[in-house]
């Protein structure tokens, strides 16, 4: 399992797990133009998560380079869900968001009635640090609340 920097090539695997039905509720599916713009813009990570060499997931990291290194997992998601490999994903992107970028605190937020991503994240280490109440308009419209989790680097268990 390897994590490498998306291309421009992978804009079609991306929108291919974005755009699906069942992952409406929770994330949005971005145009080819704005992937474009996370894949030129320095301050962003775009990430394809391979199994076996064949892409699996990607995750879309924001704020690399601040001076904070906190880095926020903006978008992650696998192409099977239920293929078992949910945690080993979670830790790899952990682990690149530390010792490759070089953060030290990663943070996401979850839709509250999202409760199988929000156990994933707390298997990985993710503490809960607060709600933003009616925070997020689901591409469906209608508003959702967003828990917000965080992992410092000392207490990640790597």
């Amino acid at each position: 399992m390897t994590i490498r920097f998306a291309t421009p090539d992978d804009i079609p695997f991306i929108r291919s797990i974005a755009s699906r039905e069942e992952n409406r509720p929770f994330i949005s599916d971005d145009d080819d133009t704005t992937l474009q713009a996370y894949i030129d813009n320095p301050m962003s990570v775009l990430v394809i998560w391979e199994v076996n060499g064949e892409p699996e997931g990607f995750c879309y990291y924001a704020g690399f380079g601040l001076p904070s290194a906190t880095l926020l997992l903006v978008r992650l998601a696998l192409d099977k869900p239920s293929s078992g490999h949910g945690q080993a994903f979670l830790n790899d992107l952990i682990d690149f968001g530390f010792n490759i970028l070089g953060a030290q605190r990663l943070w996401l937020d979850v839709a509250t009635d999202n409760p199988r991503a929000i156990r994933a994240y707390e298997r990985a280490g993710f503490k809960h640090e607060g709600v933003l109440r009616r925070h997020w308009q689901r591409p469906t419209g209608t508003m959702t609340d967003l828990a917000i989790m965080g992992l410092l680097e000392e207490e990640w268990g790597n």
